[in-house]
Formats: structure tokens, sequence, C-alpha cells
């Protein structure tokens, strides 16, 4: 599975992650490629959007984002 990303003016790195992504592969990819393309633009405003999917409303995952 490959996941990606994008913005008005840049595309993020695509990841390649396993095909049955649990909430622990989800927070590297956010970690890794996300938080990272962020702290380089940290002087502009984005919006987050995720969809429905059970690694992006499990509790894990909005602890961690509360953390970040």
């Amino acid at each position: 599975m490959v996941r990606g990303a994008f913005c008005n003016d840049v595309v993020l790195d695509l990841p390649v992650v396993s095909c049955s992504m649990d909430f622990k592969d989800y927070h590297n990819v956010l970690e890794h490629h996300l938080v990272t393309f962020l702290c380089h633009r940290r002087h502009l405003n984005y919006v987050f959007q995720q969809d429905n999917a059970y690694n992006h409303v499990s509790r894990a995952t909005d602890e961690w984002l509360q953390c970040q």
C-alpha cells in the first residue's frame, strides 16, 4: 500500500506500508513523513484531514495527535 498527501505547492514523499496497516504503522507514516514536512513549513497554516478509517479514528491515534 502507498500512502500519499499533497498541498498547493508540493507533494509529500510516498511511503510504502504493509497491506494491513495498524495504528502503529499509521503513526509511523505521520511522524516520519507528515510531521517532517510540516516542521519545514511552520510559518504556514494547514488543515489535516482524515476519513473515518479505523486507524484514523482510534483512541491511540487521537492520543498520538494530541501529543504532537
